[in-house]
C-alpha cells in the first residue's frame, strides 16, 4: 500500500507520535542547544566554522550536568529515567557557542602531507616525528573517557 504522507494519519502520524515521544524524553538543555545549533550552522560557510562550532558545544555540553545524568541513567544505573535540568535561558544556550581559552580552542590549519600509502613498499608508511608530537599535542583537545565519565557520573555513589 502506498505510504500515507499528509492528513488521516497513517505510517507519518505515527512516526510523528514516536519522535515527539523520543523527545519528551531528551534533555531539554541539549534540545534547546541542537535547534540553536540548526539556526546558527546554517549561516556558517566553511567545514572549519563548523567543526569549530561543533567542538565548541561538545566542550561545554560535557560539562554541565544533564552529560553525566545521562550516563546515570543510561549506562550506570541503567534506569533510563535521567533527572534532567530545566529548560535553560536562551542566554545559557548562546554559551554553548562561545570560544574557548585560547589553549582549548580547535586548531584547524591544513598542512598537505604524503598519502598514508608508501607506493613504492605498497604499505603503511610510519608517521612522521613531527606528526607524532602533534598528535600527543592533540590529546589536550580530546573528549572525556569512558573512565572519567564513569569516575564522575558515580562520584556521589559507590561503585
Amino acid at each position: 500500500p502506498p505510504r500515507q504522507t499528509h492528513g488521516g494519519g497513517g505510517v507519518s502520524a505515527e512516526w510523528a507520535a514516536e519522535t515527539l515521544g523520543l523527545l519528551a524524553k531528551a534533555s531539554p538543555t541539549s534540545l534547546a542547544v541542537t535547534v540553536e545549533q540548526m539556526k546558527r550552522g546554517g549561516e556558517l560557510k566553511t567545514l572549519k566554522e563548523c567543526l569549530e562550532m561543533e567542538f565548541r558545544m561538545a566542550r561545554h555540553m560535557c560539562a554541565q550536568p544533564d552529560f553525566f545524568e545521562g550516563v546515570r541513567a543510561m549506562i550506570i544505573d541503567k534506569d533510563m529515567n535521567p533527572k534532567w535540568a530545566p529548560a535553560p535561558h536562551p542566554d545559557q544556550v548562546a554559551s554553548y557557542f562561545e570560544p574557548l581559552t585560547a589553549d582549548e580552542e580547535l586548531s584547524i590549519t591544513y598542512q598537505p602531507r604524503p598519502p598514508l600509502s608508501d607506493e613504492d613498499s605498497g604499505g603503511p608508511r610510519s608517521l612522521t616525528a613531527e606528526e607524532k608530537e602533534r598528535t600527543r599535542d592533540m590529546k589536550q583537545w580530546a573528549m572525556p573517557n569512558k573512565e572519567s565519565i564513569i569516575k564522575q557520573a558515580t562520584k556521589d555513589k559507590q561503585v
